[in-house]
C-alpha cells in the first residue's frame, strides 16, 4: 500500500482485505474437507475442485507494523 496514504485508511483497508481473505479461506476449507472427508462420486468432487480453485489458496499475510492493526482500546498519544 502506497506509504502517502493516511494511517487510519491504510489501517481500515487493510483490515478488511485480511477479514475478506479470511472469510474466503474458511470456505475454502470447508470445501477442502469436503473434497478429503466425504464419500462423494467423481463428479461431485470435481465440481467442488472447480469451486475451490476460484478461493484464495492458502495464504500467510505478513505484517509490517502490526501493532498499527491491533486495537488496545488505548488511544496513542505521541510519538512511541
Amino acid at each position: 500500500m502506497p506509504y502517502n496514504v493516511d494511517r487510519s485508511l491504510r489501517s481500515v483497508l487493510s483490515r478488511v482485505l485480511i477479514r475478506r481473505i479470511l472469510k474466503d479461506r474458511v470456505t475454502a476449507s470447508q470445501i477442502q474437507n469436503r473434497i478429503d472427508f466425504e464419500n462423494l462420486d467423481k463428479h461431485e468432487k470435481d465440481s467442488l475442485r472447480n469451486e475451490l480453485s476460484r478461493h484464495v489458496p492458502r495464504t500467510i499475510v505478513a505484517l509490517d507494523e502490526a501493532q498499527e492493526l491491533l486495537v488496545t482500546g488505548r488511544k496513542r498519544t505521541g510519538s512511541s
